[in-house]
């Protein structure tokens, strides 16, 4: 019976009927499109990154995105000092929230630096010595954890990014004397430009409103 109260009150004051104020956020979320380049592996093979960087708020962005690595034909080493270093980063799926660095805007342009960090689902090529059986290329998924920084620079509606950032991960290795996951720290640098499509939008309902 108790029970029985306490819900019928809850379903009471769920559908008793407030107030409610239209308010203007401070602030207009923009949404910027980004493609370019890729580097994994330090200086080795080249992708292409591509993804969508929206605003939550000032300090606030989130970014989705994958990328693309060429073919790079790996061929099986005698293994690092550190098995994670037998593993080579070649495809991803990032989420990556970021901070920006609040500081004062010039004019004609904007530039910010974001510390951004999220979870990654990364296609990794495994390289080392190879249990009994094991031959041609190894690919391996997994889930990891990518973190960076990122300097943006807009002028108008169009950008540049420069990102640097590491994923972190624990692959299984194949190695004979030990199987197992192992830690593995993957770098990647990219060069993109960007496009402001919220921006072109609002500008462009302005110009129409202005007409009628």
């Amino acid at each position: 019976m108790r029970l029985l109260s306490l819900l019928l009150v809850a379903l009471a004051v769920f559908l008793t009927p407030t107030d409610a104020a239209a308010q203007r956020m401070g602030i207009d979320a923009n949404i910027r499109g980004h493609i370019g380049l890729s580097v994994v592996d330090g200086p080795g093979p080249v992708g292409v990154n591509i993804g969508i960087d929206s605003r939550l708020g000032r300090l606030v962005f989130v970014d989705f995105g994958g990328f693309l690595t060429q073919a790079y034909p790996i061929q099986e080493t005698d293994g690092a000092a550190n098995p994670g270093q037998d593993f080579h980063l070649r495809h991803g799926l990032t989420l990556t929230p970021g901070v920006r660095i609040p500081h004062r805007q010039p004019e004609g342009f904007r530039w910010d630096v974001l510390l951004r960090a999220g979870p990654a689902v990364i296609w990794s090529v495994y390289d080392g010595p190879r249990a009994r059986g094991l031959t041609g290329q190894i690919w391996v998924v997994d889930p990891a954890f990518v973190a960076g920084p990122e300097f943006q620079l807009m002028r108008g509606f169009f950008g540049l990014k420069v990102s640097a950032r590491v994923f972190v991960a624990r692959p299984y290795s194949q190695r004979p004397d030990q199987r197992g996951d192992v830690w593995a720290l993957l770098p990647q640098v990219m060069v993109e430009g960007s496009y402001q499509f919220q921006g072109v939008l609002r500008s462009w309902w302005r110009d129409y409103t202005k007409g009628r």
